[in-house]
């Protein structure tokens, strides 16, 4: 396995780092439920990856949002797994995960019920695990995301939605619900910075929601290379100790949902990274991976 990028590992404040290991340690599920990253095998890659919020759909007083994944590799993985994220106005309201052996495929469809007017956020990540043979073990990840817009108009008991703006309506709506979720990141990364006595100009801000672009650019200051590995070392983390359940400072474990939208804070030195987020208690937390300069 390639060690040049360690584990990512909590930090929760007042816990030292020898209980933050033993919260790694005593938290992984079966090893298929656990994404582990193995450096990328260059001969497997993702056919498909798709994610789709889907047309919304009225009940009651309650608006449901269908979504699926479709993602499938070139061959069939000794281990195929897909994580979905739903974010509504800054906050998870809802997680997808499913895994399967010696498959090349895999479908998950789910339901999110929302109300009020709302920015969603749908970000999966796919992931295979391959074995050439008992010591040659590779991974290969990809990204899939949707966005979608949604309004609605408690006078005519209706809703609009939409992905990109077309009128000014809409434009101003875009523009609404993107200042609040901004305004809501923007005061995390400002409690994170006191919380934790950081110097910004230090750091590249990239909420997670963004990563799919940047899987394919480059994270800034690495190549791609070397961003397919911070990546799948990133996700391997946030998996354990965000995806499954989040350990607060206190050690009560608690689910992630009406957690903020994870932030990366990505050092300008190139040496570490964080990952930012406010819990539904308004607890701020933070996971850092460090970055190996070979």
């Amino acid at each position: 396995m390639n060690q040049s990028i360690n584990r990512l590992i909590l930090f929760p404040i007042f816990i030292t780092i020898f209980a933050c290991a033993f919260w790694i340690s005593t938290n992984k599920k079966e090893s298929v439920e656990t994404i582990t990253f193995f450096p990328v095998d260059e001969n497997a890659y993702f056919l498909d990856a798709k994610t789709t919020i889907h047309s919304p759909q009225t009940k009651g007083n309650q608006i449901r949002l269908p979504i699926s994944t479709n993602s499938r590799l070139n061959e069939n993985a000794y281990l195929r797994q897909d994580i979905s994220l739903i974010f509504a106005n800054g906050r998870l309201v809802e997680k997808f995960g499913e895994w399967r052996e010696n498959t090349d495929k895999i479908k998950m469809d789910g339901v999110v019920e929302l109300a009020n007017d709302q920015v969603i956020h749908a970000l999966s990540y796919h992931y295979g695990e391959l074995h050439r043979n008992e010591e040659d073990i590779t991974s290969s990840q990809t990204f899939s995301n949707d966005l979608l817009y949604m309004i609605t108009d408690v006078n005519q008991d209706q809703f609009l939605f939409f992905r990109q703006p077309s009128n000014d309506e809409e434009r101003f709506w875009k523009e609404k619900l993107d200042e609040k979720e901004k305004k809501l990141l923007d005061s995390v990364i400002q409690k994170a910075v006191t919380t934790f006595n950081l110097n910004l100009d230090h750091y590249n801000i990239i909420p997670i929601i963004q990563l799919p672009e940047y899987s394919k650019s480059g994270l800034p200051g690495f190549s791609k290379k070397q961003t397919g590995e911070i990546i799948g070392k990133l996700w391997e983390g946030i998996y354990k100790n965000y995806f499954l359940d989040i350990r607060k400072n206190d050690g009560e474990i608690v689910s992630p949902i009406g957690t903020t939208i994870p932030i990366i804070l990505l050092a300008k030195n190139r040496s570490h990274l964080y990952v930012i987020f406010e819990t539904n208690s308004n607890e701020i937390m933070y996971l850092k991976q460090l970055i190996s300069s070979k």
